[in-house]
């Protein structure tokens, strides 16, 4: 393997890194997240059973496609090097294809309305694999010591935060203000192209293994054979259905649970808050707490989640105090989240290193991609479903029937709290802890330059 000796990250690469990883393309995402099943059933006008279908059908699709992706990246040999590349045109595609998923064209019939969602959902789901592939792999090519890599995700998800308190809050203002969501895209997706080139100009890939000869299947023939990483990839996909149904279903909750739609952007700012507070703060107390373990901390944290959840499925709807101040304390929890998936995204690449004896940066990344997307897929699914199941009616506030309104609840709490306690149960199977003495060890060869 040809390294480089071990040098100290520049500020300049982590900057750029978490700027790009958290602004444009974070935006894009949380709009979508946050959004994209109401624009589907209250905007475009298809039927809520059809988008949840959509959403099913795309995380099918994403099983096949994204580890695919994945190997074909590890085995990228441009002048760019290996993964920066993508970061040059993925994100002007990713602009694209954003920006007509949420275009309302006129005179299309709800058939053809459901095509257009399938077709552009779908795509956009190949896109941001395409983008957060090379991605997720990038950071263990730039440096191999744990303490950078953590200080580049909490400031990634600090940043993420920040984001995430503007879409959730302002979106439906934002969207008015510039003529609809599809024009957020392209404002988020001009963001996204100028932080990425600034990141390619400021990255480096220091460690890198030769190019595979073999079949890009044999990657992921290989890494599937890895039982440790099938509770590992459940971790991830509950991690995100969680946080997703909480960003999704909100809007519903307070417009027609609550009946109070003019309330929607102060709850959203509560749980921005809350969760901004927790990645600036609560990490950091958590993994001296727990003493680094990721495991531990995700884990607890989670727990915690579950518990409150459970509780605002009674009295969510009984006391506004009692909504925004356990709503607000469980979002503190459930952010965490987006802190501690990468940071195990960058512990399995090392375990499979470990494991196998090869860098699968880009297949593990692809792997946890898919996981997620399933996870924000399923969300959306679900909530799509218990609507439909429920007899939601689109704009009915006031006057949806129980079952629709017990679909909502069950939406917004129910199934975050089961989602926190599958995962609590799949970390159990974390194989990281066990080996982390062999790991260190592992990455210390690595920038010796004896291996």
């Amino acid at each position: 393997m040809q390294i480089k000796n071990e040098e100290k990250l520049k500020k300049s690469s982590i900057i750029a890194y978490a700027v790009a990883n958290s602004s444009g393309y974070q935006f894009i995402q949380a709009v979508v997240a946050g959004y994209i099943l109401i624009f589907f059933t209250d905007t475009f006008g298809i039927p809520a059973a059809a988008a949840s279908a959509i959403m099913l059908i795309a995380s099918i699709w994403d099983a096949i496609n994204d580890p695919m992706m994945g190997a074909v990246a590890d085995r990228t040999n441009s002048r760019f090097g290996r993964y920066r590349g993508y970061l040059l045109f993925c994100p002007f595609i990713l602009t694209a294809i954003s920006y007509l998923l949420f275009l309302n064209p006129s005179g299309l019939s709800v058939n053809e309305k459901i095509v257009w969602a399938a077709v552009f959902y779908v795509l956009y789901g190949m896109c941001v694999t395409a983008v957060q592939m090379p991605l997720a792999a990038l950071i263990p090519t730039m440096t191999k010591k744990d303490s950078e890599r953590h200080a580049i995700v909490q400031i990634m998800v600090f940043l993420a935060s920040i984001c995430l308190m503007l879409v959730s809050s302002f979106t439906l203002n934002m969207g008015a203000a510039v003529g609809g969501y599809h024009n957020l895209m392209l404002i988020g997706g001009i963001v996204m192209i100028v932080t990425f080139l600034i990141l390619f100009k400021n990255s480096e890939e220091k460690y890198l293994t030769p190019v595979s000869k073999e079949p890009f299947m044999h990657d992921v023939k290989a890494l599937l054979k890895i039982k440790e990483l099938y509770p590992v990839m459940v971790v991830w996909l509950t991690g995100y259905l969680g946080f997703n149904m909480m960003m999704s279903s909100s809007v519903y909750y307070m417009m027609y649970y609550i009946s109070r739609p003019d309330l929607i952007p102060t709850y959203m700012l509560v749980l921005s808050i809350a969760g901004m507070a927790s990645v600036t703060f609560g990490i950091s107390i958590l993994m001296k707490i727990f003493k680094g373990s990721v495991k531990k901390c995700f884990g607890f944290s989670q727990a915690v989640t579950a518990v409150i959840y459970i509780v605002l499925f009674f009295v969510g709807g009984k006391s506004l105090t009692a909504l925004y101040v356990l709503s607000g304390l469980a979002a503190a929890f459930a952010t965490m989240s987006n802190a501690f998936i990468p940071m195990i995204n960058n512990e399995m690449i090392d375990y499979v290193a470990y494991k196998n004896g090869t860098h699968m940066n880009a297949t593990v990344s692809a792997i946890k991609g898919f996981s997620c997307k399933c996870g924000a897929g399923l969300a959306s699914a679900l909530l799509g479903g218990a609507l439909a199941f429920g007899g939601y009616v689109a704009g009915a506030i006031g006057q949806q029937t129980e079952a629709a309104l017990l679909g909502i609840n069950i939406g917004r709490f129910g199934i975050p709290a089961i989602a926190a306690l599958i995962l609590c149960i799949a970390l159990k199977f974390y194989p990281v802890d066990q080996v982390k003495g062999e790991i260190t060890a592992m990455k210390e060869e690595v920038i010796s330059g004896e291996a």
